[in-house]
């Protein structure tokens, strides 16, 4: 009997004992819950009223899931391409230096740079009646004969001083026109009208008749312009009566050279034979023939024995050229190297400079700042 009251008092504290256990479990797992619903409800509430980034809090409050799709894939999308747009700024920053990183080297050697030099005359004159430059020979003795004459400063000046005219330093005359659209301060408009410098309308002394100040409100600072009345069109008969001049002017020269000559210097548009100068020029054979020897251009040179390379420029001919590094074989030639500087190393020339033997009329002007030929 005891046995089986023992047994039964333990049934019963097992029995209480798993109960007890069972409303802890059942305890423990609503806490659990209520503390998710709390942390749900929190990062809802910081989803809607805590972020400022639009689109977040239509993600956590709109009821239909279609809805909540859409605003969560919009607003990954802006963060992906924000990320992007913020790596590839950051990249773009790192590729420039932002430390200047400074390093001596001290070279013992230096390479000596290519010298060339060049007459301004490319065929002396003891040369030019064997070659195609003799027609300037010719031209140069017609010139002689022509008596020179001064032109008054005093009729340049009344050129200037007109509107309508234009003094030509080629020809020495004024040319004068009736009509403003033709000068070079207008600039033409209609068949009727031209847009002029404001002179043409407002100076006392160089006022032109037919000109007058018309609002334009295209122009941003006085929103008025000055309009002449002319045509833009050159007339055909002052180019007639111009060629009409060149031709009898070319009547009464005899040589056919001297005519070839001038007839080509009329077709230049510039009067400085700029455009014209490769048809001046003489062939590479007369250079190579004729052109400047290397002794009646340099009376001395010293640097180690190396002896010049001899080149062709277009413009100066014949031309000498020391440490000349070739393109065919870069590896085989190389420039020659210094160890010392100062006026008592390097290269050392003495040139033969006279204007005895120039061809005037054929010489390019040298600019006495550059140092491009001697």
């Amino acid at each position: 009997m005891q046995r089986e009251h023992s047994n039964k008092i333990y049934d019963e504290a097992a029995l209480k004992y798993s109960m007890s256990t069972v409303l802890n479990m059942e305890s423990s797992e609503k806490a659990e819950e209520g503390k998710e619903e709390e942390l749900e409800d929190l990062a809802k509430d910081f989803a809607v009223n805590k972020i400022s980034a639009a689109g977040v809090s239509y993600i956590v409050t709109s009821r239909s899931f279609i809805r909540r799709c859409l605003w969560f894939i919009g607003v990954m999308g802006c963060l992906t391409f924000m990320g992007f747009m913020t790596i590839k700024v950051i990249l773009e920053y790192l590729r420039y230096p932002k430390v200047l990183i400074k390093e001596d080297v001290i070279r013992h050697k230096l390479p000596f740079p290519a010298v060339t030099v060049c007459s301004l005359n490319p065929i002396s004159t003891h040369f030019v009646s064997e070659t195609s430059l003799k027609k300037f020979l010719n031209l140069r003795k017609m010139m002689q004969n022509i008596p020179t004459e001064r032109f008054n400063v005093s009729e340049r000046d009344a050129c200037y001083a007109r509107p309508l005219c234009k003094w030509s330093w080629f020809q020495e005359t004024c040319h004068c026109v009736d009509n403003p659209c033709l000068t070079e301060f207008c600039l033409a408009e209609n068949s009727s009208h031209c847009s002029c410098s404001s002179f043409f309308c407002n100076s006392d002394t160089r006022k032109v008749e037919g000109c007058k100040i018309v609002p334009d409100h295209s122009i941003p600072i006085n929103n008025e312009t000055c309009q002449c009345v002319g045509s833009s069109t050159e007339n055909a008969l002052e180019k007639e009566s111009a060629n009409q001049n060149i031709d009898d002017l070319l009547a009464t020269i005899e040589d056919k050279d001297v005519k070839d000559v001038i007839r080509l210097i009329k077709q230049s548009e510039t009067y400085d034979l700029v455009d014209v100068e490769e048809a001046l020029m003489p062939s590479i054979y007369e250079l190579y023939q004729y052109g400047v020897t290397f002794d009646s251009l340099v009376a001395a040179c010293s640097f180690e024995g190396v002896n010049f390379t001899v080149l062709y420029h277009p413009n100066y001919g014949k031309c000498y050229m020391f440490n000349y590094v070739g393109n065919e074989f870069p590896e085989v030639e190389k420039p020659i190297e210094i160890d010392r500087y100062g006026s008592t190393s390097g290269l050392q020339l003495l040139l033969r400079v006279s204007d005895l033997n120039d061809l005037d009329l054929l010489r390019r002007a040298r600019d006495p700042e550059s140092n491009q030929a001697f």
